[in-house]
């Protein structure tokens, strides 16, 4: 059933004749994260089933145990997969746009949505100084491009165009989804070991950040614009204080709080498009 699930992602567009998820390998970053969450969770419930039918006094705790425990650690586990885009935006610090930023983005996101295929995205915009722009869930899976207070009124039309139509193609291929339900895991990685993160993103997410570069301009088909956004503020991203949820959620933005997704390449591979 999950590969059914998971299954569902490939009906995303193929845009600039890449996919931005591959099947195999999404289901062995989403199977291998979610596994490694059911095998945590199962040795809490051993215990606890176990001490349970010691006390009741039942025949063959252990073995009893085991099966139990990993029935109970896989749906919880499961659950978690399903619901997780539900979480997407949790500890976000969530600030008003003014109304001409409001304006601007709700004509791009009518405009550009047709063309590619997605509609009700919702916007928002979060309390960092810094300039980046990603692609969430939000309630009932409701996709939601988030924009930081730094990048509120510094993008040109083209620029802003560019990078409206690069999340558009995220959420449009699923890997904004995918990219939601992986942030859960970082979550609670974050959580059990105070605040540690590896330094550097998946090889697969790094390849996804690029890839959505080209798919973003292949929908406004003006690769410059982008390139622009990368080289003039590519270094401004994360000029205070990186928060939280900026680190687990890495991969969902345009300049990635973790490392592992080489700008200049990015940049490269735009000029030469």
């Amino acid at each position: 059933m999950l590969l059914k699930v998971l299954d569902n992602l490939d009906k995303g567009a193929i845009w600039a004749g890449q996919p931005l998820l591959e099947p195999s390998e999404r289901r062995l970053e989403a199977l291998t994260g979610y596994g490694v969450l059911a095998g945590v969770i199962a040795i809490p419930t051993f215990v606890g089933v176990a001490i349970v039918s010691l006390a009741v006094g039942s025949g063959g705790a252990f073995l009893r145990a085991v099966p139990i425990a990993l029935a109970i650690a896989i749906v919880l586990s499961f659950i978690a997969y399903l619901t997780s885009p539900r979480l997407d935006m949790g500890g976000f610090e969530l600030v008003e746009p003014d109304a001409y930023f409001v304006s601007r983005l709700e004509g791009l996101l009518e405009g550009l949505g047709a063309v590619v295929g997605v509609e009700d995205v919702g916007f928002a915009m979060v309390d960092f100084a810094g300039v980046n722009v990603g692609s969430f869930y939000k309630g009932r899976n409701r996709p939601v491009i988030v924009f930081t207070r730094g990048a509120q009124d510094v993008f040109s039309r083209v620029e802003l165009e560019a990078v409206v139509a690069r999340e558009l193609a995220r959420i449009k291929a699923g890997a904004a989804l995918f990219d939601a339900r992986l942030a859960l895991l970082r979550r609670i990685v974050m959580s059990v070991s105070g605040g540690a993160l590896p330094k550097s993103l998946s090889v697969h997410a790094a390849e996804r950040v690029g890839i959505a570069d080209v798919t973003g301009v292949s929908v406004t088909r003006y690769p410059p614009a982008l390139a622009q956004v990368l080289e003039r503020f590519g270094t401004l991203a994360t000029g205070e204080m990186v928060p939280r949820y900026m680190r687990y959620s890495a991969s969902a933005w345009l300049f990635p709080a973790l490392g592992g997704a080489s700008l200049q390449a990015r940049i490269q591979e735009l000029r030469t498009l």
